[in-house]
């Protein structure tokens, strides 16, 4: 069983179809007969270099394939002054020197987040998240 075609081939098909209608109605081609290319680009509504690339890739046996997918590429953080990367190297170095553990003696962890925005830290902006890690039982 043929599968159902997508409305882009539908829309080339009704234009097809309209443009040997045309030709019928006039008693010949609208084109001269030689001109192959271009008789194709007119009934289809295509170009001409669309028509060329794709009757070249036949002569060449190169497979036709659609077009690949564009996938989104993320931009990278280039923007930051010197007063981001001091706070971020000063808040790390912090940690590094003072060796605050995240998981204490009484089974918690804590979570140290920082608030700020493009100007850099808020200072006195922490908020602590206790996480439990005991198992609760019923």
């Amino acid at each position: 069983m043929p599968k159902p075609l997508d409305i882009q081939s539908q829309k080339q098909i009704a234009s097809l179809i309209n443009y040997f209608e045309r030709e019928r109605e006039n008693g010949g081609p609208l084109l001269p007969i030689k001109c192959v290319r271009e008789r194709v680009a007119d009934a289809l509504h295509v170009s001409m270099g669309t028509v060329t690339k794709i009757s070249q890739k036949v002569k060449n046996n190169i497979t036709l394939d659609s077009p690949k997918k564009k996938r989104p590429h993320l931009k990278r953080v280039t923007n930051q002054d010197n007063l981001d990367i001091g706070s971020i190297r000063n808040t790390i170095f912090e940690l590094y020197e003072k060796r605050k553990p995240t998981i204490k003696t009484d089974e918690q962890r804590y979570i140290i987040l920082h608030a700020g925005n493009k100007n850099g830290f808020i200072p006195g902006a922490e908020l602590l998240l206790e996480i439990s890690l005991k198992k609760h039982t019923l």
